[in-house]
């Protein structure tokens, strides 16, 4: 879906914001519009701001096609706005106005309540060779089109690469007379690219394994969900949770073969569901806390999040001449045009709304780099890293789910590629647990709205509206099939479903055995894109297709001859001196002492010197008496920062990782405590020591957070049961520091323990796997606001690196 024909927006803001699903491009909550109106011609701007709200009206342009109503609309901002047409609700979201009655069968408009497309698609079924051809119709197989007159597909490109002349026939493959399936032709396209079949033809299909969709919905009643459901194995209230997006989600991943609509990708696997419409995330990751969910479901799969980016009112920023590129001078939409060719002044902010016109649309956003200087126009973002009680969620997970073998988390990148969204800035996606998972069109091809970054895993088919007339055809919610658009949400279930076919092939896998084989097996997807990176251990990374497109087959014959791999290991890496919290001079941080005798409420004996100090803080003092290790630690002075000037050059700092054996680098996190008034103007990167190099934050962009740091030490140990011998990190406590660093921190099941250093901003890398982490690391930081007047300087106190592998 275009932004215009977005289903589920995402409006989410910073931690405390709500999940939303990936299916759109536009930033909004998670909400779904029910009618449809069009706005008026002298409200144009209804269609760049009025996307689809819970209980209101979704715009577009005028369209003689309808008939005339006083069905209001509701803007972003929440104002009303009149419309003059209207079209009936039961026209479902995908099916484009614009597209009615244009001589195409177009088939998300092939319903009575989008009158049968304007005529285009007759009375017969229009999303089958056969259907299509008994209307006297032309079928291009590559794109799965239907058409009156050929000659008239031209209005998205990938179609009329797809579909030229001689594409276009009246006789029919008689493969698909052969499947039960009746829609399984409009989806040959996703099996051809995962290259699924062969795996299939072996008897693996997912069977044995559940995939929990953590999402709104699906209608498990559906029968392509018969005999899947496992209520046990859901999170409570999953039974009312029914909806189009989490459908649509599953039965991508998991559809039944049989005479109803198309087949998922592991369609002999089971069905569970949880919803973070009835549930908190941190009881959907571990399925409401339930030992036999958290056994039976072997993936989760996670087509949602927290974007970190919304859209605002126009700012303006100074600009004297046009800065856009020769090479994007001319628009490849003509309403679109570059603001180089109409802009008749560069007075600072007068050529705004041209530039937010111009860079809003996908094409230009991806050939014209000078639009990602420009996000701020429309846009404003807040960088997120997952709290550490969060992640000692995911820790639970991974190490007791399945056995211990871990549950496997699947997770949509996000379709905010258009804002300026990077992998990094989102909580849950960068995540070592997570595998991340990006979008690509009917040729694998990057899709415009696919969140990138240095984090991310993988791809899989998710559509692209932009290029494509259709992208998929699966169950409904409520019953029947329907065509749906486009969508990390829609990638994110095909790789959930090619790891339940792993798991069926080698169910002693681990979740990083399932990681380590997907890295190692994805192919490179359009080979030609100049950012495909191989690093010194073979493996090929591009920050718009992490490493690769996921291929079903290959994955499948590795996971059967597959090695396991040893328990996870961590490096860890000081780039300054190691940093503690509070700054204060030379002292020392004590650990307060009881009097056997005494009951937990009474007063301190000789805390620290200070008789009458309370048993609830920490002291910092110079006293020579607090200096054993049985009173804590010492805090040091605090260390002197480094700058990062504003005046264009770029802060370069180092560290040395020293030989290591043979180790096998799986994922790389850098801590940074950086205080910045507006971190989005800094471009941080990572090189390796051999020379691969990862954008870890791009810039500009705009976000102007400096959050306060983080930290686990004597001083913030928060377990309730703190001191008492045993670690419960991360079983019940984020932060129980004396207990596990006394433990070596294994946890008391004897999993790791969470173990993080002081820091405010969180990165991921994978792009360096499977590479010997020994040598030397560069971070190098810049601010691209050269001379800004954003504040003073930043000040770099510490990094850090934890490289994990094995």
């Amino acid at each position: 879906m275009l932004p215009t024909l977005a289903l589920l927006l995402l409006l989410c803001h910073a931690a405390s914001a709500a999940p939303a699903p990936y299916n759109a491009t536009a930033a909004g909550a998670p909400r779904l519009y029910s009618e449809t109106c069009v706005c008026p011609s002298s409200a144009p701007e209804c269609k760049a701001e009025g996307f689809g709200f819970v209980g209101t009206k979704k715009c577009f342009q005028p369209h003689d096609i309808f008939g005339t109503s006083g069905v209001e609309c509701t803007r972003d901002d929440g104002t009303a706005m009149a419309c003059t047409h209207s079209r009936d609700e039961a026209c479902h979201w995908s099916c484009d106005s614009t597209a009615i009655g244009n001589g195409i069968c177009n088939q998300a408009c092939s319903t009575a309540a989008c009158l049968k497309d304007g005529g285009d698609c007759g009375e017969s079924d229009p999303y089958t060779c056969s259907g299509c051809t008994a209307l006297g119709y032309k079928w291009c197989p590559t794109a799965a089109l239907c058409a009156k007159y050929t000659e008239t597909v031209t209005a998205r490109h990938g179609d009329r690469e797809l579909c030229p002349e001689d594409a276009w026939v009246d006789a029919c493959d008689a493969k698909y007379d052969t499947l039960s399936d009746p829609l399984y032709e409009p989806n040959q396209w996703v099996f051809d690219l995962v290259r699924v079949e062969p795996v299939w033809a072996q008897g693996i299909t997912g069977e044995g394994v559940t995939i929990n969709i953590n999402d709104l919905g699906p209608f498990h009643e559906h029968p392509d969900f018969a005999s899947k459901y496992d209520e046990a194995a859901s999170c409570p209230g999953s039974e009312y949770n029914m909806g189009d997006h989490g459908t649509t989600t599953a039965a991508i991943a998991l559809a039944s073969a049989n005479d109803e609509c198309s087949r998922g990708i592991a369609y002999g696997a089971g069905l569970s569901k949880c919803s973070f419409r009835t549930n908190s995330n941190e009881e959907n990751l571990l399925f409401a806390f339930s030992d036999y969910a958290l056994q039976t479901n072997a993936v989760s799969s996670n087509s949602w999040g927290i974007p970190p980016c919304l859209s605002h009112e126009l700012l303006r920023q100074n600009k004297m001449a046009c800065p856009f590129r020769p090479v994007a001078a001319t628009s490849p939409d003509p309403r679109f045009p570059s603001p180089c060719e109409v802009c008749t002044s560069w007075v600072p902010g007068s050529c705004d709304s041209r530039i937010q016109r111009y860079c809003s649309h996908p094409s230009n956003y991806e050939t014209d780099p000078e639009c990602a200087a420009w996000t701020h126009l429309w846009m404003q973002c807040s960088f997120q890293h997952l709290d550490p009680t969060t992640v000692t969620y995911f820790m639970r997970g991974v190490h007791t789910g399945r056995g211990g073998l871990g549950t496997v988390y699947v997770f949509a990148a996000g379709n905010g590629h258009g804002g300026g969204d990077d992998i990094n800035q989102m909580g849950y996606q960068h995540d070592r647990f997570t595998i991340t998972t990006g979008a690509t069109d009917k040729f694998g091809r990057h899709s415009y709205y696919s969140t990138t970054g240095a984090s991310l895993f993988i791809s899989a088919p998710g559509g692209d509206a932009y290029d494509h007339a259709n992208n998929w055809m699966v169950a409904a919610n409520g019953g029947g099939c329907a065509a749906q658009g486009q969508g990390t949400s829609y990638a994110c279930p095909v790789v959930s479903g090619v790891v339940a076919l792993m798991l069926e092939a080698a169910p002693q896998l681990t979740y990083r055995d399932v990681q380590g084989i997907l890295a190692q097996t994805s192919y490179m997807t359009d080979p030609d894109d100049e950012g495909w990176t191989t690093n010194e251990a073979g493996y090929h990374h591009n920050v718009k297709y992490g490493f690769g497109m996921v291929d079903a087959q290959a994955a499948v014959e590795a996971a059967q001859s597959w090695e396991p791999w040893g328990p996870e290991v961590l490096i860890e890496a000081h780039g300054m001196s190691k940093f503690r919290l509070p700054l204060t001079t030379a002292g020392c941080v004590c650990k307060q002492t009881w009097s056997k005798t005494d009951l937990p409420d009474s007063p301190v004996d000789n805390f620290c010197g200070r008789p009458d100090g309370s048993a609830e803080e920490w002291c910092y003092v110079t006293d020579a008496a607090c200096q054993g290790e049985s009173w804590g630690y010492c805090a040091q002075p605090a260390p002197a920062s480094t700058v990062v000037p504003h005046d264009g050059t770029t802060l370069v700092h180092t560290l040395e990782v020293g030989t290591t054996g043979g180790f096998f680098t799986e994922w790389i996190e850098v801590y940074l405590y950086l205080d910045h008034t507006s971190r989005g103007d800094l471009q941080v990167e990572l090189m390796s020591p051999s020379g691969t190099n990862s954008v870890l934050m791009p810039a500009p962009r705009p976000e102007d957070s400096n959050p306060a740091p983080t930290e686990c030490s004597p001083s913030t140990d928060s377990c309730a049961t703190r001191n008492d011998g045993i670690c419960d990190n991360p079983t019940s406590c984020a932060c129980d520091y004396n207990d596990c660093s006394a433990a070596g921190w294994i946890g008391s099941d004897g999993a790791p323990s969470l173990r993080h250093p002081t820091f405010n901003w969180k990165m991921t890398t994978v792009r360096s796997w499977g590479e010997d982490p020994a040598g030397t690391w560069t971070l190098a930081i810049k601010d691209t606001q050269v001379g800004s007047a954003h504040g003073p300087d930043s000040q770099l106190y510490s990094w850090d690196l934890h490289i994990f592998g094995h």
